[in-house]
Parts: structure tokens; C-alpha cells; sequence
């Protein structure tokens, strides 16, 4: 019996200091996998380094707080983890966003063209009951790869 131990880093794209530190890590060091943060200042920046590093398995990081939407300028909880969830429990409105957040992240996503290998979420939102029936509507049947929390 063999064991794989992957071992994972968030938020590539937020910034090119994130990115440049993840590279290193994943060819200096033991990083295996990472997840991409659509949208943010270093994105593209990510997109550019995870087609260099080919071995580098890629993830789509979801995130509904503490970062910048693409359908949006700013989140109306802020920064908070917790007012998000709150108000997605609370507000139509908030799961109204979130539903079109979803849709327009994974389609960035796929946009890069690079595969995704697997799904999680900034801060751990994705495992907030609404998001996970959410992410289960907008994944793709060809989407193959794995979801943490679900």
C-alpha cells in the first residue's frame, strides 16, 4: 500500500509576492497542488506560472469574502467570513450575489483553460450549506476533479 500526501497552498492569485512564493515552494520544496483566486490583482500573474510549472496541480479557490468579486466592486460584509455566511442564512440578496459570484468565478475559471484539478473556498465558505448546492448546480458533469467539504 502507498500513501500520497499532496500538500496544498491557497490564495494563488491574490498578489505576485503570493504567486512568486507558491512557485518557489512547489519547485524548491514539496507543494503539490495549489488554488487559483480568480479576479484578484494576481491572477493573470497565476495563469502565467501554473502553465510553466505543468506539474503543479491547480484548484479553484472560491471566495466570498476578504478579496475583490468579479460581479462587483466590494462585498457588502467586507472582509468578515462570518457576517458572509450570516447573510447568506439571512438575506436573499447576499445568496442572490453569491449564486451569480459562483457562475462568474468558475467561468473565469474555466477561462484560463487550465484544468481544475479541485474545489475549496477562501476561508472555508465553501462548506456554508448554500454555497455547496450552489457549487453542485454550477459544476459541469466533466468536471472530474474533487470538492473539500463535500
Amino acid at each position: 500500500m502507498s500513501i500520497q500526501i499532496a500538500f496544498t497552498a491557497d490564495d494563488l492569485g491574490w498578489d505576485e509576492s503570493t504567486n512568486l512564493a507558491i512557485e518557489h515552494a512547489h519547485r524548491e520544496g514539496v507543494l503539490t497542488d495549489t488554488c487559483l483566486m480568480v479576479g484578484q490583482p494576481g491572477s493573470a500573474h497565476a495563469v502565467e506560472i501554473a502553465r510553466r510549472n505543468p506539474a503543479l496541480r491547480i484548484g479553484w479557490h472560491f471566495h466570498a469574502c476578504n478579496s475583490i468579486p468579479v460581479t462587483r466592486q466590494r462585498w457588502p460584509w467586507g472582509r468578515s467570513a462570518a457576517l458572509a455566511g450570516l447573510a447568506l442564512g439571512v438575506w436573499p440578496s447576499a445568496r442572490a450575489l453569491v449564486r451569480r459570484e459562483i457562475s462568474a468565478q468558475w467561468e473565469q475559471f474555466k477561462a484560463t483553460g487550465l484544468p481544475c484539478a479541485f474545489v475549496n473556498g477562501h476561508h472555508h465558505l465553501h462548506i456554508h450549506p448554500f454555497i455547496i448546492r450552489e457549487m453542485r448546480r454550477v459544476l459541469t458533469a466533466d468536471f472530474k476533479g474533487w470538492v473539500r467539504g463535500f
